[in-house]
C-alpha cells in the first residue's frame, strides 16, 4: 500500500512538473545569462560612510534629501538605500544597483548627488567605494576621477535578474 501511494504520488509530481517545465524555463530564459561584462550589464556599489559622531542627525537628513532625488531623477538606479551598521552608529553603507555605466554615469552628474558629496565633507570623516560587477572604460575612469578610496571586484561568471 505504501509503495503505491509512493508510486502514485511520484506519477503525479512528475506529471505537474511537465506542465510547470515552460513556465520554468521562461524563469530561466528571463535572468540575464551574461557571457560577457561591461558597460551594458549591471553591476552592485557600495559606498562605505562614516559620519562624524555629532553629526548623526544631519547626515540622516542629507541621505534623506539625496536618496528622494535620486529616486525622482534617475530611472536605471534599481536599488538605492542606506543602511546603518548594527553595532557601530556613526557607520553606513549605501546599497546601489545601477542598470549599466550610463545609469551610473547620470548618478555622478546629478546635482543634488553633487551637493551631498560636498556636504559630507562636514558631516561625515570617511568614504570608500567598492563596486561589484565589470563597467567600462568610461565608467572606471569616472569612478577614478572622484578621488575616493575605490575597489572593483571584476565578474568572473554568473547572470543578473535585475535588468
Amino acid at each position: 500500500m505504501l509503495l503505491r501511494s509512493l508510486a502514485t504520488f511520484s506519477s503525479m509530481h512528475a506529471v505537474a512538473l511537465h506542465r510547470q517545465a515552460p513556465m520554468m524555463m521562461t524563469r530561466v530564459s528571463s535572468a540575464r545569462m551574461m557571457s560577457s561584462y561591461g558597460a551594458d550589464t549591471p553591476f552592485i556599489l557600495l559606498a562605505r560612510i562614516g559620519v562624524k559622531p555629532d553629526k548623526i542627525d544631519e547626515y540622516m537628513a542629507l541621505a534623506k534629501e539625496v536618496d528622494d532625488a535620486v529616486k525622482e531623477t534617475e530611472p536605471d538606479m534599481l536599488h538605492h538605500t542606506f543602511d546603518q551598521d548594527p553595532d557601530d552608529p556613526t557607520k553606513f553603507v549605501w546599497s546601489e544597483v545601477y542598470k549599466n555605466d550610463a545609469a551610473f554615469l547620470k548618478h555622478l552628474t546629478n546635482p543634488p548627488v553633487g551637493e551631498y558629496l560636498a556636504k559630507h565633507a562636514e558631516f561625515g570623516d570617511t568614504f570608500t567605494v567598492e563596486v561589484y560587477g565589470t563597467v567600462g572604460d568610461e565608467c572606471r575612469a569616472a569612478m577614478e576621477s572622484t578621488g575616493l578610496p575605490l575597489k572593483i571586484f571584476e565578474t568572473k561568471l554568473g547572470y543578473s535578474r535585475v535588468a
